[in-house]
C-alpha cells in the first residue's frame, strides 16, 4: 500500500510528500487509522486512508486553508478519507 502511495503521489503527481525510501508515509500513519485496500491477486491496486476526526486529520492541520473561518469537524460519527490512490496501470 506505502509503495502504491508513492508510485501515486510522488512518481505520477509529483507531490513533495515524505517517503521513506519507495515508500510513501506521513505523521497521519502513526496514528492508528484504519485503512481500506483494493488487491488483484497479490498486488495492492487501490488504498484509502480513514482517521477519526476527533484527533489530528489533514483537513485541520495541513490544509485549514481550505476551511476558510469555519472550523474542522470534530465527531466520533466523522471519519476524515485521505491518501485514496489507484493504480491506473492495473486497469482500476
Amino acid at each position: 500500500m506505502y509503495s502504491l502511495r508513492y508510485r501515486v503521489f510522488r512518481d505520477r503527481l509529483n507531490w513533495d510528500v515524505s517517503a521513506s525510501g519507495k515508500l510513501e508515509l506521513d505523521l497521519f500513519d502513526t496514528l492508528g487509522p484504519n485503512y481500506l485496500i483494493a488487491v488483484d491477486g497479490d498486488q495492492v491496486v487501490g488504498c484509502v486512508r480513514l482517521l477519526p476526526t476527533t484527533g489530528p486529520t489533514m483537513l485541520a492541520e495541513t490544509f485549514p486553508v481550505l476551511l476558510g473561518d469555519r472550523e474542522a469537524p470534530r465527531s466520533e460519527k466523522i471519519l476524515e478519507s485521505s491518501r485514496f490512490c489507484v493504480d491506473t496501470r492495473s486497469g482500476g
